[in-house]
């Protein structure tokens, strides 16, 4: 089994203009010399000179930390990270974005928290917003970044999700998903495809595999973004793309919250939210049409209700999958039920003992 240590994983598609300033930031992290860790980069299929640009940043450090750069030809972020976690030795693996900005204490503070909790499957941290234009006002009252506090305070995260910015992954915890058969269903971001979940995807797993979702305040970071990510056709597409991802999503929140529900009980909740977000749809038309085409709360309501009907199509539209994606769902949970969990867990832990020999 992979050791105490931090894996630094930035998984990456054409990010040569973002990832120097992000290496700078992991570069000039303040590690005491007790606590091992590396930085690997995962290069997802660019086109550009990313690779080459990274290795030059890093080198221009002189940091004597072990650097890999990996190549995965396969497109989509879910795949780079199952590329990361594979690459990584250490069973801490901080998984930043190559447009995150680490605090000069955050890998010495992922190190103090995951070492301190041995039941934390996904670590999240504190997101704060920075970006290359002045945004729009609306993009202020309506982000859609990974940003902000996760919880009121150190501890549990609020609906059992972190964001993936920023976020640790135990990889111990990851190899028993994947012995009990956990795949992604979801690819996240695809080359310019806006399709995400990925990140939640895994933290609902890890719920249903008996482990904690966590949130510390110390783990602070800057999220750069960039001036094309603040405007109308960004948003609009965003909010289309990963509206997909609730096929998945919702399924598993389900399964967490609702343990024993049966598939009879599923398709009636799903119903039950189906109308719940017909109504949400209905009351932002009501209120956008009150509401002056000039006003800023237009512009948010028309969004809101944007995003709202991409969710009704998603109900509508892949019904017969939300219900296969819960009935695989309910396969994992099986796996990890209080009746055969410890004993799953021993096989897991002696094939992983087996395979790391």
């Amino acid at each position: 089994m992979s050791s105490r240590g931090v894996s630094v994983v930035i998984c990456t598609y054409n990010g040569a203009s973002k990832l120097p300033e992000t290496i700078r930031y992991i570069a000039n992290q303040k590690v005491p010399k007790h606590i091992p860790w590396e930085f690997v980069i995962i290069d997802n299929a660019s086109s550009d000179n990313t690779a080459a640009i990274a290795r030059e940043v890093w080198n221009k450090y002189g940091c004597q930390n072990d650097f890999r750069i990996v190549h995965e030809p396969q497109p989509g972020l879910s795949y780079a990270r199952t590329r990361g976690f594979a690459s990584a030795r250490f069973d801490y693996i901080l998984l930043c974005d190559d447009d995150n900005w680490l605090n000069p204490h955050y890998i010495e503070r992922v190190y103090e928290v995951m070492s301190a909790h041995e039941n934390i499957g996904a670590l999240g941290g504190n997101g704060e917003l920075v970006f290359e234009e002045e945004p729009p006002a609306w993009v202020r009252a309506y982000s859609v970044y990974a940003a902000g506090q996760q919880a009121e305070k150190s501890g549990m995260a609020k609906r059992n999700t972190v964001y993936g910015a920023g976020c640790v992954i135990r990889k111990s915890a990851y190899d028993i998903l994947q012995l009990a058969g956990y795949r992604s269903l979801l690819t996240d971001r695809l080359g310019k495809e806006l399709s995400s979940g990925g990140d939640y995807e895994l933290c609902l797993a890890l719920v249903i595999a008996g482990f904690h979702i966590w949130y510390d305040e110390q783990l602070t970071f800057k999220h750069f973004i960039t001036k094309d990510r603040t405007t109308m056709e960004y948003y609009k597409k965003y909010l289309k793309e990963s509206a997909k991802c609730f096929e998945v999503l919702n399924p598993y929140k389900v399964i967490c919250e609702w343990k024993t529900l049966n598939v009879k009980s599923f398709r009636l909740r799903m119903a039950q939210s189906l109308f719940y977000f017909i109504r949400t749809y209905v009351k932002l038309e009501i209120m956008k049409a009150r509401v002056k085409k000039d006003d800023e709360r237009y512009t948010i309501l028309s969004l809101q209700s944007y995003s709202v009907r991409h969710m009704i199509e998603v109900y509508t539209k892949n019904w017969k999958k939300i219900i296969a994606n819960y009935k695989h769902g309910k396969v994992l949970q099986q796996k990890f039920s209080k009746t055969s969990r410890w004993k799953f867990l021993e096989t897991a832990k002696a094939s992983l003992l087996s395979i790391t020999k």
